[in-house]
C-alpha cells in the first residue's frame, strides 16, 4: 500500500485548523493509502519508497520536511493555510522555496488561486473543507424561540485574518431595517 507522509506544523494536542485539516485529511485518504502523521519527516523513521508521496500543510511551517523530502524525487502537494497565503509566501524565502519545490499547491477556497504569483496558478488545485450538515434549529415551522440571531466566530484569529471583518459585518447588518419577525444579531 503506498504511504502518504502527511505532514502538520501541529498534531492533536494542539487542537488547531492544522491539526483539523490534518486529521480529515487522514481519515479521508486512509482507505487507499498508509497516512503517517508527523510534524517533521524523517528519512530514517519512515524512509520514502516508490510510490510514497508527500502531503505539506503549511508552506514555511513544513519547510524543511518539504526540502528533505524533494531529494526523494517523490511527490509533495504543499496545502496552502491562511498564514501562508495572507502573509508568509510574500515575505518568507522558505516558504518561497516550498511552492517551487511542490509538484501541487492546494488552496481551500477560490480566491487562494488568485492570491499567489501567476506562475504557480496552473498547479494549484481548490478542495473546499467541509463540514457536517447542522440539524436546524427551530420549531415544526421552522422559527426559533431564541431571542437573537448568534454568530459564531471561529478561528485562529490573528492580524492577517482580518478578526475585524466579523465585528464590521455585524455593524452593516444591525444598521439595515428589519422585520418584525427579525432578531438582533450577537457574535
Amino acid at each position: 500500500m503506498p504511504t502518504i507522509h502527511l505532514i502538520t506544523p501541529a498534531l492533536a494536542q494542539a487542537n488547531n485548523g492544522n491539526w483539523q485539516t490534518a486529521y480529515r485529511w487522514a481519515k479521508f485518504l486512509g482507505d487507499q493509502f498508509e497516512v503517517i502523521t508527523t510534524k517533521q519527516w524523517d528519512s530514517r523513521q519512515h524512509p520514502a519508497r516508490s510510490r510514497d508521496m508527500m502531503i505539506a500543510l503549511h508552506a514555511r511551517r513544513s519547510a524543511s520536511s518539504i526540502t528533505a523530502f524533494a531529494k526523494t524525487g517523490r511527490p509533495i502537494v504543499v496545502v496552502l493555510t491562511g498564514t501562508d497565503l495572507y502573509r508568509d509566501i510574500h515575505v518568507d524565502a522558505e516558504a518561497q522555496h516550498s511552492l517551487e519545490l511542490a509538484d501541487r499547491l492546494v488552496v481551500l477556497h477560490e480566491q487562494g488561486v488568485q492570491d499567489l504569483p501567476a506562475h504557480y496558478r496552473s498547479k494549484t488545485r481548490v478542495i473546499f473543507q467541509s463540514a457536517r450538515r447542522l440539524k436546524p434549529s427551530g420549531d415544526a415551522t421552522g422559527r426559533s424561540k431564541k431571542k437573537f440571531f448568534d454568530l459564531a466566530l471561529v478561528g485562529h484569529i490573528r492580524a492577517e485574518k482580518d478578526p475585524m471583518t466579523a465585528l464590521r459585518t455585524v455593524q452593516c447588518l444591525r444598521v439595515l431595517p428589519r422585520s418584525g419577525s427579525a432578531k438582533p444579531i450577537r457574535l
